[in-house]
C-alpha cells in the first residue's frame, strides 16, 4: 500500500524538481501528465530510453492519485480492479502490483537522477 503511494509520489517530486528548473512557480495540484509537459522532461530522454520511460509513466499515471495516500488496501484493490491493472493476476494482486509501480517509478526517477548530473 505504502509502496503505490509512495511510487507515485517520488516520480512527482522528481518531474516538479524539472518543473522548477524552467519555473520556480508553485503548482499544488498533483496532475502527472501535466508537470511532464512543465517540466520538458522528454527532451531529457534519449530515443533509446523513450519506449520504456513512456510505459513506465503510462502505468504510473493510470494506476496512481494523490487522493490515494489514505487509502485502504481493499478500496486501492476494488480501484485496481475497476481500471482493469489486476486482471488475469493469479496470487496477491496487490503484491504485484505494488513490484510493478515500485519498478517502474524506479526507472523513471532514476532517469531523472542520471539527467539531472549532465
Amino acid at each position: 500500500m505504502t509502496c503505490h503511494y509512495l511510487s507515485g509520489l517520488a516520480v512527482e517530486c522528481m518531474l516538479r524538481a524539472y518543473r522548477w528548473r524552467i519555473d520556480g512557480s508553485w503548482d499544488g495540484r498533483h496532475v502527472l501528465p501535466k508537470l511532464y509537459r512543465e517540466s520538458r522532461f522528454d527532451a531529457l530522454v534519449s530515443k533509446t530510453e523513450y519506449s520504456r520511460m513512456a510505459d513506465s509513466f503510462s502505468l504510473i499515471t493510470s494506476r496512481w492519485s494523490n487522493g490515494h495516500r489514505f487509502t485502504s488496501p481493499a478500496k486501492l484493490a476494488r480501484y485496481l480492479n475497476e481500471i482493469g491493472a489486476t486482471h488475469n493476476i493469479k496470487g496477491d494482486k496487490l503484491k504485484r502490483h505494488s513490484s510493478e509501480i515500485f519498478e517502474a517509478a524506479e526507472y523513471i526517477v532514476g532517469l531523472g537522477v542520471n539527467k539531472w548530473k549532465n
